[in-house]
């Protein structure tokens, strides 16, 4: 499954015409050549400076959830399987819906407030 709302689009292919810049990011992929520039260009400042009648609005994430119990692990990657499992956790393989990459994902239960922690129940 692909997940059509990815936080980060795929890095655009560069060649020795095109120069490195944020739309364009160095990637193993990328020739270097003496004209490839390995900063990115600065750009120019506004013609008009920022007023408190025109204040930058910060950008905000959020992390949306559409229900209160998925969690964004099932959103963003695919459980494909369980790699190994210890006292803290567990470490599984999963697949990116945005890259489609592969990772290993630990999962660390977060301690449940309400006297329910699985480490206490032995006692």
């Amino acid at each position: 499954m692909i997940d059509n709302n990815c936080t980060q689009p795929p890095p655009a292919p560069s060649t020795p015409e095109t120069p490195l810049t944020p739309e364009t990011p160095l990637t193993p992929e990328t020739p270097l050549t003496p004209e490839t520039p390995l900063t990115p260009e600065t750009p120019e400042a506004p013609e008009t400076p920022l007023t408190p009648e025109t204040p930058e609005t910060p950008e905000t994430h959020s992390l949306d959830s559409t229900s209160e119990d998925e969690h964004f692990m099932d959103r963003e990657y695919e459980h494909l399987g369980l790699i190994a499992s210890g006292g803290f956790g567990e470490v599984c393989v999963a697949r990116s819906n945005c890259d489609q990459k592969l990772y290993a994902v630990k999962i660390i239960p977060r301690y449940d407030q309400r006297g329910n922690d699985p480490h206490y129940q032995i006692l």
